[in-house]
């Protein structure tokens, strides 16, 4: 059975099929749909994302703009 997978890339994020679980198989570009969807569900569920990277420690997060343009 094909897996399903969403993954990051030096130029954007990608959704796809892999290939014995290490290379893709089919995918396409995603990264737009991934972070409007990431944002959205961040936003509904009053979320916040904390990860590390590098041995440094991230928040990821949805604030409101004051007096933004739409």
């Amino acid at each position: 059975m094909a897996e399903y997978h969403v993954g990051g890339g030096m130029f954007g994020i990608y959704a796809g099929i892999l290939h014995n679980r290490i290379t893709w198989k089919d995918k396409s570009e995603v990264t737009r749909e991934a972070l409007s969807a990431s944002a959205q569900y961040m936003l509904i569920n009053e979320k916040e994302f904390r990860f590390a990277h590098k041995g440094k420690q991230y928040v990821m997060r949805v604030e409101e703009v004051k007096g933004g343009a739409e």
